[in-house]
């Protein structure tokens, strides 16, 4: 008899049919088959060898398929496709900001070949701010836009603390630079959405921004939903990977958001008038095959959890308020390699709904949180590299350590990726 590897990671499940929570370590699977089997031999027994013997199997969880992505309702064969008057084709160095205000509805922008560098000036401390390197629709919110690719290689540095993010520096000129800015700001009007598909983000404070119209019309019944972002890969981002303030509703698909100090932010500033409205009854904002990772950052914003001088850590991967969307976050994985510095909404939103999503504990202890329904928590960090390692792949992008940046040109298929 094989000896069992008693120093594999221990697993902490949760049965997506009945909620139950349980342990699951090598040693119960190796007691379980030995009951089987022995089960198998008591029944050929007692038949006297009447009946053929039934074949021994394996139940599976529900993370052990993993289906193809849900398909969105516009892609980039369908942008492509509209008439050239309504497309824009940006390629090499586009200096910033660049910025379009009043786009036509249905706008293709095709980036697959430009990278934005943003504003540029050199700040005290050799940094350099990312003001909105990429800003649509903000005078006049739209619908229909597509942004297909684009890099915008950010230049903050890791050391940058939270208060040095958050702060602004004024210039010789009079204006005002702030570093907390996203790299694509889309803003939305009605409901046929806006697609961005394909964008590469690295070292800037936020990865995108998804704006309703609320910002210019102050009028709640007029304001924009259904974002779509598919394909992206973003990499040390200083604050949200996702911003959806304005309470957008959407879909997040097929992306790598490797290295975020807080995941997904949906909650309105604290003086923000959407405070006093709420997300519509039944809208949503998804998740589907998004593999997340939570990275370190120094000197982050004080909390109960990380007061005044804690030397790195992170938010949440949620930002959440009770105005947002209903959360949906199916097939993704979420690595985690220490406790968080706000556990509001840790690790999820009260009511998400959750199916086949998978979190990699690597921080010290047990997972001692809530496990909801529907989530799969290891230990083993190659679940992780794996599924990171088959993303790039599959996008044609070089093999990178974490935090270190690929290209959206050297991510060949990044707008294209094999089917999974």
């Amino acid at each position: 008899m094989k000896v069992p590897n008693l120093s594999e990671p221990r697993m902490e499940l949760v049965d997506t049919a009945s909620g139950t929570q349980r342990s699951q370590d090598p040693r119960d699977g190796v007691a379980r088959k030995a009951a089987a089997i022995l089960l198998i031999v008591l029944a050929g027994c007692a038949t006297n060898g009447s009946r053929p013997r039934a074949k021994a199997t394996v139940p599976t969880t529900a993370t052990s398929v993993i289906p193809a992505v849900a398909p969105i309702p516009l892609s980039v064969n369908d942008c492509l496709a509209r008439p050239p008057e309504l497309r824009t084709v940006l390629t090499g160095i586009v200096p910033g900001p660049y910025r379009v205000d009043n786009p036509a509805a249905d706008t293709v922008f095709d980036a697959r070949a430009a990278t934005f560098t943003g504003d540029g000036e050199t700040l005290s401390g050799g940094s350099k701010p990312m003001i909105y390197p990429i800003l649509l629709a903000k005078a006049r919110p739209t619908s229909g836009l597509c942004f297909i690719g684009g890099s915008v290689p950010g230049t903050l540095s890791r050391s940058m603390t939270w208060p040095q993010l958050k702060a602004e520096d004024p210039q010789p000129d009079g204006r005002r630079v702030y570093f907390d800015a996203p790299a694509l700001t889309v803003f939305s009007s009605g409901d046929a959405g806006h697609l961005v598909d394909g964008l590469r983000v690295d070292g800037v404070a936020d990865g995108i921004a998804a704006r309703g119209s609320f910002t210019v019309t102050r009028n709640p019944s007029l304001d924009g939903g259904n974002f779509y972002l598919r394909n992206a890969y973003f990499t040390s981002i200083h604050d949200d990977c996702v911003d959806i303030n304005d309470l957008v509703s959407g879909i997040v698909s097929d992306s790598l958001l490797d290295g975020c100090y807080t995941g997904i932010s949906e909650r309105p500033d604290h003086n923000s008038p959407l405070q006093k409205y709420h997300a519509p009854a039944g809208q949503q904002f998804t998740l589907d095959h998004v593999l997340l990772r939570m990275a370190d950052f120094v000197g982050p914003h004080p909390t109960r959890l990380c007061p005044s001088g804690t030397p790195s850590g992170y938010n949440s991967p949620f930002k959440w308020s009770p105005n947002a969307n209903s959360l949906v976050v199916r097939d993704s994985i979420f690595l985690l390699d220490r406790p968080p510095c706000s556990d509001r909404y840790f690790p999820f939103p009260k009511h998400a709904t959750l199916d086949r999503v998978t979190i990699v504990w690597t921080g010290h202890g047990r997972w001692r949180w809530h496990r909801p329904r529907g989530v799969l928590i290891t230990t083993d960090r190659a679940v992780w590299r794996r599924a990171r390692q088959a993303w790039l792949d599959r996008h044609g992008c070089p093999n990178t350590a974490p935090d270190v940046a690929a290209t959206a040109n050297q991510c060949t298929r990044i707008t294209n990726p094999i089917p999974s």
